[in-house]
């Protein structure tokens, strides 16, 4: 007896029974993903397009950096060597990439005017292999609460990303963040760099009301500045 060959599309039909035994809800995680890669292959063999292969792009940052002009050389964590350190062992640890070229600047806080900062966002926003900047922390970017925002506000507009290495997972800001989650960061942000301007107000008071003690008391001032210890003798 002859046996009647089967329609093609009883073929197609058995084809994609046979790939949809490898997709069942009763799975892991891991084993969705092996079946998934299954689907694909299985697919090809039938000669239907598989869909095309996606690649995730690592996010690659332009590192900056500031130590103010009052801070010892070696101090603990402030110095820019140290920063970039600690920097490039967040972002490695976090999967991004950094630069190959760095900036900084040794000055205040609340200067605006600062040559570092300034070449680093025009790095961040005229290279296309650059998405965006990195600071330590953000005091490092600003101590004016104002201008921290505006800096990174004009960052995002602009397509690109602004991340706090020391707070990766809560500070990172860009297109690559669903609006959603990008709001919910913005008011704990606003509340640090408040934060922030405040703490360099309130070491400028101290610093103010030790140095005026000490001139009551006719005792020796020391200054630390960036590149050298110095005292002077306040009368």
């Amino acid at each position: 007896m002859k046996v009647k060959n089967k329609s093609r599309g009883q073929r197609k039909q058995s084809r994609f029974a046979q790939v949809s035994d490898y997709t069942s809800i009763n799975k892991t995680p891991a084993e969705l993903a092996l079946s998934i890669k299954a689907v694909f292959a299985s697919l090809s063999k039938t000669g239907l397009d598989s869909p095309p292969s996606t690649t995730t792009k690592k996010l690659r940052f332009v590192i900056y950096t500031r130590q103010s002009a009052q801070t010892a050389p070696t101090s603990l964590g402030s110095s820019i060597s140290q920063q970039i350190k600690m920097i490039k062992e967040i972002l490695e640890e976090a999967g991004f990439e950094y630069h190959h070229e760095y900036f900084s600047d040794i000055a205040s806080g609340a200067n605006k005017d600062r040559t570092g900062l300034k070449q680093a966002i025009e790095t961040v926003e005229n290279n296309e292999s650059v998405d965006g900047l990195v600071v330590h922390t953000l005091c490092r970017l600003s101590r004016n609460a104002l201008h921290a925002v505006v800096l990174v506000d004009d960052l995002v507009c602009k397509g690109k990303h602004f991340l706090e290495a020391i707070n990766f997972g809560t500070r990172l800001f860009g297109p690559s963040i669903p609006v959603e989650i990008a709001q919910a960061r913005w008011i704990p942000f606003l509340n640090q760099a408040v934060a922030v301007q405040f703490e360099r107000q309130i070491s400028q008071t101290r610093s103010r009301a030790s140095a005026l003690s000490r001139k009551q008391d006719d005792k020796v001032v020391s200054k630390v500045s960036a590149f050298a210890k110095y005292t002077v003798a306040v009368h």
